[in-house]
């Protein structure tokens, strides 16, 4: 049995294929096809495609997880970890960061909307600084100077619950997802 509409007997002479080869194969396009839809809609079900902060969250003091920032992932809330010199200044929670104002800034033809770098690190009590590294779940970092972190950089509140990064003068390609660290020197 073939695959192929014609099946070559002899030097210059050709044969039609059995149409048995087509009622096999079609049957199992059409089988492969419901297992592969029928797998997808018992992934959903199960929530295994959840964004990976809820997936990290999991992992029970890891630290890595995305949104845990303050290394303890066993309640799975998202925050953010200010830091100097390696000590911790504060942990701002999702509701901290909400409780700011936010500012509305226009990066990459995209209204960006969530609080100034400034003011959360204001909430942190840090008053002055040369630079500072944000850092993301992702172990993306973006590193500015104190007078980058100027009113139009923000972090952008998600709709999964985390923050990123971004500003007009920052490039998308190093704007950093789901931030869980910021560190001032």
């Amino acid at each position: 049995m073939s695959l192929f509409p014609f099946v070559w007997v002899r030097r210059g002479e050709r044969k039609r294929a059995p149409r048995l080869a087509h009622r096999v194969v079609r049957p199992a396009v059409v089988a492969l096809a419901l297992a592969v839809a029928l797998t997808l809609v018992v992934v959903a079900a199960a929530g295994c495609g959840k964004a990976p902060a809820a997936a990290d969250s999991a992992k029970a003091g890891s630290g890595a997880g995305a949104g845990t920032g303050s290394g303890s992932s066993t309640t799975g809330t998202y925050s953010i970890t200010v830091q100097s010199n390696g000590k911790t200044l504060k942990t701002l929670t999702l509701n901290d960061i909400k409780a700011l104002p936010a500012v509305k800034v226009v990066a990459d033809d995209k209204t960006q909307e969530g609080p100034k770098l400034s003011d959360v690190l204001k909430a942190a009590g840090v008053q002055k600084y040369t630079e500072v590294t944000v850092t993301g779940a992702w172990k993306e970092t973006y590193t500015l100077k104190a007078d980058q972190a100027d009113d139009t950089v923000v972090l952008d509140l998600s709709n999964r619950g985390t923050c990123k990064l971004a500003g007009p003068k920052i490039p998308k390609d190093s704007w950093v997802r789901d931030v869980t660290t910021i560190e001032v020197k």
